[in-house]
């Protein structure tokens, strides 16, 4: 069925195409795992995305028993996903998508930068001017005009958190005169002990006047965040 629709694609002139992987599925053996890889990879699209499953409480899935599957198994699959790709000429530029050269997402791309964007639809996020916002998910209130919903002013402090938070999911991190350059102090000035900590730990390099998390430091994300944040 996806090879059809890419099939079908491809015949009507559309060839920027992504396909999405979920792995760490109930009881997903490895051989499973490289069969979907294989599947993927025989498709020849430009741009591929991995998502770990996530079983949110409430679910069906969660109301009928299924949990996540161990972190140590999610890093090997994951880990299985970024060989593969890499050695069929993929780049990784964020934890979860990866790119032919010259087909990295835009869309994608303006949210780990943590550039503006505008919320169209119901529910919809956006950032602009300072604000974060979510429209509404009231049909009849966005029909009449009332689009609002929630709104957050972001303070210094959260506009910090949340370029951590987006940037260092990028294979290539941030640039320190970027980040000098929206926040007005060198990085290293605020965070120069943490850094060097991480990256004595091999989580973080800095590289070319940019800031950027290692292999494993994509893996160890969380733990990265939490000691700069």
């Amino acid at each position: 069925m996806v090879q059809q629709a890419v099939n079908t694609a491809n015949a009507a002139g559309i060839h920027n195409i992504s396909v999405d992987i979920i792995y760490g599925l109930p009881e997903e053996s490895m051989e499973e795992l490289s069969r979907d890889i294989a599947a993927c990879l025989c498709l020849n699209v430009p741009h591929l995305s991995a998502y770990s499953l996530s079983v949110n409480p409430g679910s069906i899935f969660h109301n009928k028993g299924y949990r996540e599957a161990d972190d140590d198994i999610q890093a090997k699959m994951y880990q299985k996903i970024l060989k593969s790709f890499r050695a069929a000429g993929y780049e990784r530029y964020e934890v979860s998508n990866f790119a032919r050269p010259g087909f990295k997402s835009r869309h994608n791309l303006t949210y780990w930068h943590d550039e503006e964007y505008v919320a169209c639809g119901l529910g919809a996020s956006g950032y602009e001017e300072g604000f974060r916002y979510t429209n509404t998910k009231n049909l009849r209130a966005y029909l009449e005009g009332n689009h609002g919903d929630v709104i957050e002013a972001v303070s210094e402090e959260d506009d910090l958190t949340y370029y951590l938070l987006t940037n260092l999911r990028l294979a290539e991190g941030f640039g320190e005169s970027s980040f000098e350059a929206r926040f007005g102090f060198p990085f290293l000035s605020k965070y120069g002990e943490k850094f060097r900590q991480l990256e004595k730990d091999g989580l973080l390099k800095e590289e070319n006047g940019r800031i950027q998390p290692t292999d494993r430091g994509i893996l160890l994300l969380d733990r990265i965040l939490l000691a700069l944040i």
